[in-house]
């Protein structure tokens, strides 16, 4: 008796609870489907209000926004929560769980960027990318709960997951901020708008990148585990590389691209508009590995 009770605990502590490998397929319960569609709700609702707050600037607008906007992120973390006890197992594993833990992520992430940089005015466009993640996961993929494979249950999966999100979450920011400043920059407009989300971009990345190292780091250590390397060149592997490497030159464009724009015969000013490209570029690049790895390659990440 005492030898299976500690064997279940070195089980659960590995990431391979009995009940992982017992468990029942099946959808997400009622409960589930309820959390999802209010998220979803809520999360819609808030971009309308800072869309409306973007074009009024009044006070009570953005406060209304926000309120809707946290009670859109708790549903969120309530059913990534209820969607953990309902399986058993850290709901990373599969795309709809992605999704809907990316959803999370982005508005955590908005919700603490608006804090510390003041970006209220980019809000809308922030939160529309949380309402597309939810969309996604709700109508377009596979809520399914399926007993894990060998390969899936690791807590390093889980680090491994949680980490990119985040990193992509704070990315989504850092698309945002570049897109306004590309916009701005074609109008031909200067000043504070530009210059803050120039600010924004480059402290977004800044944040991100040691989240995206963890994530390649930790996925190595889970591919070892898994499949006995550390690295096999497979399509995601591999572009999670070239992704990261991507956001490395974003970071090294401050010692750069002053002999860029001199050599281009620019203003030293017109400086950050390459940094937004880069950026800009840098999230397609981030979203082909995400997504377009998945559909359009094949290799050891197909089931996600």
């Amino acid at each position: 008796m005492g030898s299976n009770s500690a064997s279940t605990g070195v089980q659960v502590l590995c990431g391979k609870a009995p009940w992982v490998e017992n468990a029942v397929s099946g959808t997400g319960t009622d409960l589930s489907s309820i959390l999802i569609n209010a998220t979803l709700a809520a999360y819609i609702a808030a971009a309308l209000a800072y869309l409306l707050y973007a074009v009024v600037s009044k006070k009570a607008i953005h406060a209304v926004a926000l309120v809707v906007l946290l009670a859109g992120l708790g549903l969120n973390i309530a059913s990534i929560v209820q969607r953990w006890f309902q399986a058993g197992y850290a709901p990373v594993t599969n795309m709809y769980e992605s999704m809907v833990l990316f959803g999370a992520c982005i508005a955590a992430a908005y919700v603490i960027a608006e804090r510390v940089i003041k970006i209220a005015r980019m809000g809308w466009l922030v939160i529309t990318f949380a309402v597309l993640t939810i969309a996604f996961a709700s109508f377009y993929t596979d809520d399914t709960i399926k007993p894990l494979i060998p390969a899936l249950q690791s807590n390093w999966l889980t680090v491994h997951v949680i980490s990119y999100f985040c990193a992509y979450a704070v990315l989504t920011v850092s698309f945002v901020s570049s897109i306004v400043y590309l916009f701005s920059s074609v109008r031909r407009k200067t000043g504070e708008p530009s210059e803050k989300a120039a600010l924004v971009t480059r402290k977004s990345i800044q944040f991100a990148f040691p989240l995206l190292t963890m994530g390649l780091l930790t996925g190595a250590v889970w591919a070892k585990e898994a499949w006995g390397d550390y690295w096999s060149w497979d399509p995601k592997e591999t572009w999670s590389l070239i992704t990261w490497l991507m956001y490395l030159n974003f970071l090294h464009l401050r010692y750069t691209v002053p002999g860029i724009v001199k050599s281009l015969g620019w203003k030293a000013e017109r400086a950050p508009l390459i940094e937004n490209i880069f950026a800009f570029a840098g999230f397609l690049l981030n979203g082909f590995t995400y997504l377009g790895v998945n559909y359009l390659l094949s290799g050891l990440h197909a089931y996600t």
